[in-house]
């Protein structure tokens, strides 16, 4: 049995709610859905390396178009469009790459072929030739 207040300077204050947790004290609150939905993610590992532009802005308007489902189905619109880009950590050519970006959008919206817009002009901002990429991310952010 650890002195609680030693854990929490020590450590942190989570480090002390989890050792409450772990005691059987209740620490958690029940937090309202509606707070915790900031942001909304669509993101794939693909399962062969994407080197082709064409071929990578399709998936990235895929994964916008559906997280724009999601926020249309939220009633809810987003500020900020972010694209991340990522080759494999383990790649045996090249060295390892990763990139992200992110677009406001003059007014919040919901409209798929705007987000879609902003996410390719974020991707291009962030593309590389000759790279063979493993992830991309799409996050719709500052969702209202």
């Amino acid at each position: 049995s650890c002195d609680l207040k030693w854990i929490r300077r020590r450590y942190s204050v989570t480090v002390e709610r989890i050792v409450r947790e772990l005691r059987g004290e209740s620490c958690l609150g029940l937090t309202s859905h509606e707070s915790s939905e900031r942001q909304i993610i669509s993101s794939r590992s693909f399962g062969r390396s994407v080197t082709d532009w064409e071929q990578m802005a399709q998936a990235v308007s895929a994964y916008v178009s559906r997280a724009g489902e999601k926020l249309r189905q939220q009633n809810k619109v987003c500020q900020f469009v972010s694209v991340s880009i990522r080759s494999s950590p383990y790649a045996t050519r090249g060295e390892p790459y990763q990139a992200s970006q992110t677009v406001p959008l003059i007014y919040p919206s919901d409209n798929t072929v705007l987000l879609v817009k902003q996410a390719k002009r974020a991707l291009q901002s962030i593309w590389r030739e000759k790279v063979a990429y493993q992830k991309a991310s799409v996050v719709l952010s500052g969702v209202t």
